[in-house]
C-alpha cells in the first residue's frame, strides 16, 4: 500500500543501506502517520477512517 500510493517516496532512504526501501519500514511509517493523526484529532476515529479511505486501506 505504501508503495502503490507513493507514500514510500516521502521516506528518507539511508544510502549506506543499499538505497532500497523494504516493505516493513514503509508499513511502520504509514502506521505512524495514522496513529499521529488519531492522537492529534483527540482520538477521532472519523479522521482515521478518512485517511484509510484516502489510502484505500480496508479494515475488517
Amino acid at each position: 500500500m505504501g508503495f502503490a500510493t507513493g507514500f514510500a517516496e516521502c521516506i528518507y532512504i539511508n544510502l549506506a543501506q543499499g538505497n532500497q526501501l523494504s516493505p516493513g519500514p514503509v508499513a511502520d511509517a504509514v502506521e505512524a502517520v495514522i496513529a499521529a493523526a488519531f492522537f492529534d484529532s483527540s482520538e477521532d476515529m472519523q479522521v482515521v477512517e478518512s485517511i484509510m479511505k484516502a489510502f484505500n486501506i480496508r479494515w475488517p
